[in-house]
Order: structure tokens, then sequence, then C-alpha cells
């Protein structure tokens, strides 16, 4: 005991100043701050298809579109195996061809008429998307306005003698129930034409389209009984104008 106090009292003679203890909780708290700030990679940076538009941009700044592969993979910053995978694949397409076992240059075309091209074909189809869309609108506009109105949904004799490819023509009107049967078979004889009909819920009209006359035809006309279409009896051949004849048979 007499020890310990002359020790006391001697180590309390020396003037050692006051030291502020480090911490180490301080330490390990700014390593894993520090830890924290790496970032580290995503999937989609290190994805193929990326480095695939990196490699390209980089063929876009060579000179002549020659690269080396090792400066590639350096500037990169990825494996050399991983551009030999797009290599492999650009060189199946037939854009890029070797120039020696570790220079491969860009074979497929200009990049700036490459792109002026597909720029100036992606604004033609935006241009024809936009056109159909504004057509498929007043269609449907023009639908909804017709059903609006029972009225006036038919089609009369002059709408159909009014389109030009029926102009010389044999027009024939079928009126038939709902989910009536219309089969056309092939033809064995050009110069005859059958068309086969047959409904389950109720009968099937006939028409024969008349011809439109002109003015003259109408004046001369004007004193004669007015035209009336003639109804069809569904199993008929009709006498046809042209040397092609039609036939309309009953499906039994």
């Amino acid at each position: 005991a007499v020890k310990r106090r002359l020790n006391l009292e001697s180590s309390g003679d020396e003037d050692v100043g006051f030291k502020t203890p480090k911490s180490r909780k301080k330490n390990n708290y700014d390593s894993r701050m520090n830890k924290g700030q790496v970032k580290t990679p995503t999937r989609y940076d290190t994805s193929l298809g990326l480095l695939t538009k990196k490699f390209v941009n980089l063929l876009q700044r060579s000179p002549r579109g020659i690269v080396d592969l090792n400066y590639a993979s350096h500037s990169l910053e990825v494996q050399k195996r991983r551009i030999y995978d797009i290599t492999n694949v650009l060189e199946g397409v037939g854009i890029l061809e070797k120039r020696s076992k570790n220079n491969i240059q860009w074979s497929g075309g200009s990049f700036t008429e490459t792109q002026s091209d597909v720029q100036n074909e992606i604004e033609n189809l935006e241009k024809q998307e936009k056109e159909l869309d504004e057509l498929i609108k007043r269609a449907e506009n023009d639908v909804t306005t017709l059903l609006k109105d029972t009225r006036y949904a038919y089609v009369s004799y002059q709408d159909l003698r009014s389109i030009k490819s029926y102009a010389t023509q044999t027009v024939i009107v079928i009126k038939a129930p709902p989910h009536a049967q219309l089969e056309v078979p092939q033809p064995t004889n050009r110069s005859r034409v059958e068309m086969w009909l047959k409904s389950e819920n109720g009968e099937i009209d006939v028409f024969l389209c008349p011809e439109i006359k002109s003015s003259k035809e109408e004046k001369s006309g004007e004193n004669s009984e007015p035209s009336t279409s003639r109804e069809l009896n569904p199993t008929l051949s009709i006498p046809n104008p042209n040397p092609q004849s039609v036939s309309i048979n009953k499906l039994r």
C-alpha cells in the first residue's frame, strides 16, 4: 500500500497535459459512410444492350470506323469477351468486318446517312399513322351518324350504279335474313359463275339492279311505264349481257 501511494504521488508531480482520447466509433462511422458513397453498377449498366450502344458510339467517334478491341475493352471498362459478344453479332448481320486479329471496322454505311434515313422514315410513318387515325375517326363519326337515324339506312340502285367498276356489270342485290349463308364455288366454266344461298330464318329475296338511264332515255320514256326491279326466284339463271353469265341456286 505504501509503494502504491508513492507511485501515485510521483505520477502527480509530472505535467503531462491533457490528451483527447480517439473515438473509434467515429472512425467506424466514417468508414461506413465512405462505403455507402461507392456506386455499385446496376443490371442495366452492365447489360449487353447498353454496352452495344456505347461500342457503336465508340465506332462512330473513331477515324474511318476502325477500333482496336483492346482499346475498346479498356475504354468501356469491360472484359474482352464481352466485346467479342457484340462484334460476333454485328459481324453476323454484316455491319462489321475484321481488319486484323484485334481490329474491326464498321461496314454498315454512313452513320449520318443512316440516321437521317431512319428519321425520315419515322416521320413519314408518323404522318401516315396520323392520317389513318383521322380517317378512322371520321368513319366512326359517319357510322354513329347513320345509326342515329335508321330512315336513311339503305342503299339505292343509283348508289350501286354510280360505282364505276359496276358500270358494265350485271348487279344483283340479295336481301337475306340474319345468319344466311352465301357460297361462291370455284367456277368450272369461265362463262358461268354460280352463287349458293341458304337461310333457315326466312326467305331470301334477290333483285336485279336496273341500269341508270341517261337524260335522253328518260325523256323518251316519259309516256311509257316506269321500270321496276325484277324480283328473282332464289333458283333462277339470270341472262347476262356480258359474256359471263350468272346463276343463283338455293342450297338444300
